[in-house]
């Protein structure tokens, strides 16, 4: 199975809810280069997870918007920044088998985002650094803590 993990493109900077802050055009353009690099691998995902964040969101359409077919987006509450790292990959097991995917493509935050990766792949905690718009692509044939193997990260410009 692949995994791909995107942090959301760059945001709005506000004094205002966290969860609403919107992508900027300079995170629209960090995810569009990343999108475009990557496509091969993104056409053949069959589930598309989101934080229910509005970056996240608006960071999932634009990747939805490039797959050769469109998906729902699956907005879970368990991808928010301050989500538990191992608790959310019980969850994306769970969801994984029920759905029978292949392919996965997750759109988060930091802190979580890091710490999710590092978990999955079994890396020491901070060794795993993404900048706004970057892309993770993780293999793994079972999805448990230290079973994913970390193939890349695109850093976006």
């Amino acid at each position: 199975m692949q995994i791909l993990v995107f942090r959301h493109g760059e945001a709005e900077y506000t004094l205002g809810n966290d969860c609403d802050r919107e992508l900027t055009q300079r995170g629209r353009l960090q995810l569009a280069a990343n999108i475009s690099a990557k496509k091969p691998l993104l056409t053949g995902a069959d589930l598309l997870l989101s934080s229910p964040y509005i970056r996240a969101v608006q960071s999932a359409r634009e990747v939805n918007g490039q797959l050769s077919r469109p998906l729902t987006i699956s907005e879970r509450d368990w991808l928010v920044p301050s989500a538990v790292a191992s608790e959310s990959i019980v969850f994306l097991d769970d969801l994984v088998g029920q759905k029978q995917s292949q392919s996965v493509v997750i759109i988060t935050h930091l802190p979580f985002v890091a710490a999710f990766i590092e978990c999955l792949c079994g890396l020491a905690s901070g060794t795993v650094h993404m900048g706004t718009g970057s892309l993770a692509v993780i293999d793994a044939s079972v999805i448990a803590a230290g079973c994913g193997d970390l193939r890349e990260i695109v850093h976006a410009s």
